[in-house]
């Protein structure tokens, strides 16, 4: 009953505009892939185009897509206006970026050392001339005097059986680190949906609400996010590998083949960009009860500790305060009420 409600009110939301849905899925996704693309180029660039190009474009669909329920127009200007607003103070670091980020590297990280113990021993058994690549390529590192070329090469040698174990161990330890990272960054949106409904918010009030709800439902919220979303994981997986699969046989270079795993998994999570958003704001909606009323005792927790402690300004007390009179409105509405008698819905 609880997913069924919760899907019936993501359609919804995409039925009331499912041509902008499609506009604004597309656009964003080719977009993203687009960006991507760049690593194609620039080896690692995409350390710098993700935080500051990626994440602000899916930051902007998200606003827009919210403005679709009151039938505005999405239009360059509004996109371009919705883009720079994740640099402002009152949203940047709302999706914990560097955070999230440091747990997706420690992942990948965990994952290439085990796959890499795993597929060298195995290959020293199968392969008898893996170990002699390997101290080959070495060798040629040890030296300090090499091109990106000559690894390349060396990586080729011996029908590529070093690039083969090196894609064994890092596109599948990459891409499994990324889907965690964008699940994370996903989940974190619901900050966006919570700071324009509480607009005198800061992030980290906000994070601190977010986490608090969490307390006691975090599996249940985590079965209805993917009962919404599963399909994008699907897609990202699927373009992931049939991109790093036309890298491999393009390039035969392994950070190419990852950068072609990129834009494949952006373009194909593309088609289900214009549900996924309609999803997460009925996501929000299920939820929102529940945000309202941790919010309600978190600032009435905060404010009392701040009543004993001299050291916060009278004004950083009524900006608290002043968070409770934000969370009266939405409550007090028809949408606010249900929510807050059922905040998991039943």
């Amino acid at each position: 009953m609880q997913k069924s409600k919760l899907k019936q009110q993501a359609s919804g939301y995409y039925h009331h505009s499912p041509i902008s849905c499609w506009i604004l899925g597309i656009t964003s996704g080719v977009l993203i892939a687009a960006v991507l693309g760049f690593d194609l180029l620039i080896p690692f660039i995409a350390f710098l185009t993700i935080p500051f190009l990626v994440i602000p474009i899916y930051f902007s669909a998200t606003i827009q897509h919210v403005m679709l329920k009151t039938d505005a127009q999405i239009t360059v200007t509004s996109s371009f206006r919705t883009f720079i607003l994740y640099f402002k103070r009152d949203f940047f670091g709302t999706f914990s970026i560097i955070f999230n980020g440091l747990k997706s590297v420690i992942l990948f990280l965990i994952l290439e050392s085990t796959i890499s113990m795993v597929a060298s021993y195995l290959l020293l058994v199968i392969n008898p001339n893996f170990q002699a690549s390997v101290e080959s390529l070495q060798q040629l590192i040890y030296s300090y005097e090499f091109t990106y070329e000559d690894v390349i090469n060396q990586l080729n040698a011996n029908n590529y059986l070093l690039l083969n174990f090196a894609a064994i161990c890092f596109i599948p330890s990459l891409f499994i680190s990324l889907i965690f990272f964008i699940y994370n960054v996903s989940r974190y949106s619901m900050m966006v949906y919570y700071k324009m409904q509480m607009r005198r918010t800061d992030s980290r009030f906000a994070k601190l609400v977010y986490q608090f709800s969490l307390r006691g439902r975090r599996m249940e919220m985590v079965r209805n996010y993917l009962s919404l979303q599963w399909p994008l994981y699907v897609l990202l997986v699927l373009g992931f590998a049939g991109g790093s699969v036309g890298g491999y046989f393009l390039y035969h270079d392994l950070l190419k083949m990852s950068a072609m795993g990129l834009v494949g998994g952006a373009l194909l999570a593309a088609f289900f960009l214009p549900f996924y958003f309609s999803n997460q704001q009925a996501f929000y909606d299920m939820y929102a009860g529940l945000y309202n009323q941790v919010t309600r005792e978190v600032t009435a927790s905060i404010i009392g500790n701040l009543q004993s402690d001299i050291e916060f300004s009278e004004q950083e007390k009524e900006r608290l305060e002043e968070t409770l009179s934000d969370v009266d409105g939405p409550l007090n509405d028809e949408e606010g009420e249900d929510n807050k008698k059922d905040p998991g819905g039943s």
